[in-house]
């Protein structure tokens, strides 16, 4: 089944309220290519060493691509829409720059998530995942946040050096393992509602006190040596 953006369905403020204060871009959007490969499955997306900004979501056996603040996808500065013969693996490769990537109302196989260096941000809600999900954010002071996502592979997440903050602002399922490494830097850890780990759950790098805030859920069998 493909997930589908309801089309007229007033998505409400809780879906998009923390994108409002995201940073201006420092330098002006690049150009982002898009490119299904039939042999592996996968979507490969890749930015340049620009600021870019695009937003993923799929319906009815598409995935559209949305570039924003001066980005471009494959030229375009529109949308570009890929179609797969179904779900398909997401591979992205942000490059360097303030990059900006948004994931919704999709479903795919595995995706691997890298924004490179300078301060990138990740966001993905109302999404399945039915392989592994991995986000490296690269260095200097990165966000991340998941809310409403599914896994029913492992989850991965790796904010480099510098501030880092990382939120679960809503029901995160993995049904493998989950490691969610800070790096080195004062770094925040935020969750609203549950994440909910069926194998093993370590946050690693993170303020201890930023860790304890979160619902004994989330906190249940860590080791104090990861906090």
């Amino acid at each position: 089944m493909s997930a589908r953006i309801p089309l007229g369905r007033n998505w409400g403020r809780s879906s998009f309220e923390r994108l409002e204060g995201r940073r201006l871009l420092s330098v002006s959007g690049g150009n982002v290519t898009a490119a299904y490969d039939l042999a592996t499955n996968t979507i490969n997306i890749k930015g340049d060493h620009r600021s870019n900004t695009i937003t993923i979501f799929q319906d009815a056996g598409e995935y559209f691509l949305f570039p924003d603040d001066g980005t471009t996808v494959n030229g375009s500065d529109t949308f570009v829409a890929v179609p797969t013969p179904g779900t398909a693996n997401l591979k992205i490769d942000m490059g360097n720059g303030d990059d900006s990537l948004t994931i919704g109302f999709l479903e795919a196989d595995n995706v691997s998530i890298a924004t490179g260096n300078k301060a990138d941000g990740v966001d993905i809600f109302f999404t399945t995942v039915h392989g592994d999900l991995s986000i490296d954010t690269g260095n200097s002071g990165d966000t991340v946040n998941l809310d409403s996502v599914d896994v029913d592979g492992n989850l991965l997440i790796d904010t480099g050096t510098s501030n880092d903050s990382v939120t679960f602002g809503g029901p995160v399922t993995v049904q493998g393992n989950s490691t969610v490494n800070g790096g080195n830097g004062v770094d925040a850890l935020h969750g609203k509602d549950n994440l909910v780990g069926f194998g093993t759950v370590r946050f690693v790098n993170f303020e201890s006190r930023n860790v304890m805030a979160l619902p004994p859920q989330l906190i249940d069998g860590l080791r104090r040596a990861d906090i």
